[in-house]
């Protein structure tokens, strides 16, 4: 009902949808984000963005033979970021592009 101004804390009573799958007990305590909007995106894991130079790219997969993958490089622009996850905010970018998700850093120049 009110938000303690010195912790910036406020109490939350909650139920649980499926009690009997969770291993809470009363009186336990949580640590929990409130979402106060949301809106749907284009997003990406976090290590599937690497930095190259002053911009951000992405590597979507080109063409596929066999166990042989060409990646073109993609400047993207970013967006919001969430739970390991970040917005991506570009045109030439769609949903049912493939995308290398985990591993981009190392393949663009990186260590």
């Amino acid at each position: 009902t009110a938000i303690d101004e010195e912790t910036r804390t406020v109490k939350v009573h909650g139920h649980l949808h499926d009690e009997k799958k969770h291993n809470f007990a009363v009186g336990m305590f949580v640590e929990a984000e409130i979402a106060i909007n949301s809106k749907e995106v284009l997003a990406l894991p976090n290590e599937a963005i690497a930095e190259e130079e002053d911009h951000n790219v992405i590597l979507v997969l080109e063409k596929q033979d066999g166990n042989q993958y060409r990646f073109k490089s993609v400047k993207v622009k970013t967006g919001e970021k969430y739970n390991g996850f970040t917005e991506i905010i570009s045109k030439d970018i769609k949903a049912t592009d493939k995308i290398l998700v985990k591993g981009a850093y190392a393949l663009i120049g990186g260590e």
